[in-house]
Formats: C-alpha cells, sequence, structure tokens
C-alpha cells in the first residue's frame, strides 16, 4: 500500500499495491521468487513493460508509481545494480514520484519527471530496434 498526502485537502489518501498486475509483470521478466537476486535486465523489463501499459490506459499513474517504487526499492537493495544502470535507476525514481507529484499540480516536477520516465522508455525502444535490425541483417550476410 501507498499513502500519499494531498495538498489541496491536507488528506491521506491510500492506494493498494497492484499486487495481480505486478505478479503478471513478473512472469513475464522471468522472476520465479523475489527471494532470489533479481537482476537489471529483468527489472528494466518489468519497468518498460509497466510504462507502455501506461501509455496504453492499461494501467494508471498510481499502479505505474506504486510498481516502480518496488522496483527503486529492489535496486536500492543491491547497490551494484544502481551503479550497473544509472539512467535506469533515474527513470525509476521518477516515475515512484508521479503518484504524489499528479496530486500537486503547482509543482513543476510532475512534467519533468513523467518526461524523464516518457524518455527513457523512447531511448530503450529504439536501441531494441536498432538491436532487432542489426540481428535481422547480421543473419542475412
Amino acid at each position: 500500500m501507498k499513502s500519499l498526502k494531498t495538498k489541496k485537502i491536507n488528506k491521506i489518501i491510500t492506494i493498494p499495491f497492484p499486487y495481480k498486475k505486478f505478479e503478471e509483470y513478473k512472469k513475464k521478466a522471468g522472476i520465479e521468487s523475489e527471494k532470489k537476486e533479481i537482476n537489471t535486465d529483468q527489472i528494466k523489463k518489468i519497468f518498460l513493460m509497466t510504462i507502455k501499459d501506461f501509455e496504453k490506459g492499461k494501467i494508471s499513474i498510481d499502479e505505474l508509481s506504486s510498481i516502480s517504487e518496488k522496483l527503486f526499492n529492489f535496486m536500492v537493495k543491491v547497490r551494484k545494480l544502481i551503479e550497473e544502470e544509472k539512467t535506469l535507476f533515474s527513470a525509476i525514481e521518477s516515475a515512484a514520484e508521479l503518484g504524489f507529484y499528479v496530486r500537486h499540480p503547482d509543482s513543476p516536477f510532475f512534467k519533468q519527471f513523467l518526461e524523464e520516465v516518457l524518455d527513457y522508455s523512447k531511448t530503450q525502444t529504439k536501441m531494441e530496434t536498432r538491436k532487432k535490425v542489426f540481428k535481422l541483417q547480421t543473419k542475412i550476410k
């Protein structure tokens, strides 16, 4: 559960964690158990799936934020993951904050964080496309 304090009504709202969706993402990323160490590729896969589903309207900004917070905590537990993927860590940290800043429209951070998350996704998608094209070109030769 995630609790957020809203500025206008000075009230704490509680947002349930989307366990079912998170389990689906973990399965697709090849994570059998959270007891085993989770690597950056698995975290990246979950994060990118989450962003894509958010862009398609399949999950809310609160679900994106909650799942990102969970991924953030995975990376913090294993410090070397942060060093391996600083850009990923920064994008996940920004996504984790979106649930708070969407309720604080006066802040410039919402737009900044959302842009960072969407730019990260766009960059990763371009890189994946390039890898696929390179593989196809290699097979043709």
